[in-house]
């Protein structure tokens, strides 16, 4: 399975939702619920991660919602949402 992370803050009230619909789009596409969590801001976080607000979730290293890097202290308005990981898993399979 491709690589998926979630970039959070504990702080954000949306983390949950983005917890959610990553375990309901992994899981409708067969798959066992599984990513690596970083916290936003975090200097020791991989590359790839970094400048991402909270919840950000990153599908092969892409936002899944198509928004790029921006202040790594800012808490999304919204969650992704299920949709938008499924469609983001299915072009990294294809």
């Amino acid at each position: 399975m491709t690589r998926v992370d979630l970039v959070y803050d504990p702080d954000c009230p949306n983390v949950d939702k983005a917890r959610e619909a990553l375990r309901e789009a992994i899981a409708a596409l067969g798959g066992v619920p599984s990513w690596a969590e970083w916290r936003a801001g975090d200097p020791d976080a991989p590359a790839r991660t970094r400048g991402y607000g909270s919840p950000t979730v990153l599908v092969g290293g892409q936002d899944v919602t198509g928004q790029g890097p921006g202040d790594p202290g800012t808490c999304r308005l919204e969650a992704p949402r299920v949709e938008q990981i499924i469609a983001a898993l299915r072009r990294r399979a294809a």
